[in-house]
């Protein structure tokens, strides 16, 4: 791990956020947004050497910016998760893991196993979701819980296929609570995210030059 595993990476999570979106269902272009964002997180974690995890790997890159002196930092690379996150507090999160929860519920009962994913869609899966999101507004990162809600949710859509009214609109909120409502509103944040990488690129190495050298 470290800059190396980073800069190795670099080039191929590039084409990931470029991509912007990409094709299919609003839920999978969601998808195919969300996760090349949240590679941002990554990259620090890596590079300081510790497990980015998936659910969690905005709260692992917190912790591994502030341990390497680059807290101040940490807003701006949420901010290209959510940009800002005017519409994220702890009280409107629980309303979306309510909604969730119905929407969860219902994708469980069908036949998942053509879903790379479909496993964290069952019983096992419910706790992670649900409790990891209780455990993160509890410690006051309701931000970094909307993550995996708006990934869940997503999937959720996914499995679900065409869905009523009332599922669209719940989950057209929490992408409007994000900031990416549109398809062309994930678009500028691709592009956004992109213009910073050189930027972020240089913490990383000065994360890895530091977590080397002990």
């Amino acid at each position: 791990m470290g800059a190396g595993a980073v800069c190795g990476g670099a080039a191929a999570d590039r084409e990931r956020i470029a991509g912007g979106g990409g094709s299919g269902s609003p839920a999978e272009q969601v998808l195919a947004w969300v996760f090349p964002t949240s590679l941002l997180a990554v990259w620090p974690a890596v590079a300081g050497l510790a497990d980015p995890t998936v659910r969690r790997r905005y709260a692992r890159a917190e912790r591994v910016l502030s341990r390497f002196g680059f807290e101040d930092r940490y807003a701006g690379l949420l901010d290209t998760l959510d940009g800002g996150g005017v519409g994220v507090d702890a009280a409107r999160v629980r309303e979306h893991l309510a909604g969730l929860a119905v929407l969860f519920d219902e994708a469980s009962r069908l036949p998942r196993e053509g879903f790379a994913f479909g496993a964290d869609l069952g019983a096992a899966g419910r706790p992670v979701v649900f409790d990891g999101a209780a455990e993160l507004i509890a410690s006051g990162r309701p931000r970094e819980a909307m993550f995996w809600v708006l990934v869940t949710y997503a999937r959720c859509h996914v499995v679900l296929g065409a869905v009523g009214p009332e599922r669209g609109r719940a989950f057209g909120a929490v992408l409007a609570d994000m900031g990416v409502a549109s398809a062309a509103d994930r678009r500028l944040r691709a592009d956004a995210l992109l213009a910073a990488l050189p930027r972020w690129q240089a913490v990383v190495d000065a994360v890895a030059a530091e977590a080397v050298a002990g």
